[in-house]
């Protein structure tokens, strides 16, 4: 019971910034940046740079449970929700960065 509330609380956190994405879709510069603090990353157009986005997303869902099966010190729930929360704000912060 409580792992099918882990799972569904992740799968929220990871589908926030890929609808954020969809909704700010208009107001993303055209030649978004890779890269979240400065603009020296890889240049892309505006679909690569969705779709990108919303690759990460699923892959950073996969990846939280990857690393919080690895590491027993911390409680493997909130470790994982941790760790999803991180990499999406990460995503929330590249989309903020790249609007106009």
């Amino acid at each position: 019971m409580v792992n099918k509330k882990v799972n569904l609380l992740c799968g929220i956190i990871t589908i926030i910034p890929i609808i954020v994405s969809i909704i700010v879709q208009g107001q993303i510069v055209n030649n978004p940046s890779t890269h979240i603090f400065t603009k020296g990353g890889s240049i892309v157009d505006k679909q690569t740079f969705l779709f990108l986005l919303i690759a990460t997303s699923l892959l950073y869902y996969f990846i939280a449970i990857m690393i919080s099966e690895k590491f027993t010190l911390f409680d493997k729930s909130y470790f994982r929700i941790t760790i999803n929360v991180l990499l999406s704000g990460a995503n929330l912060v590249l989309i903020i960065s790249n609007l106009n």
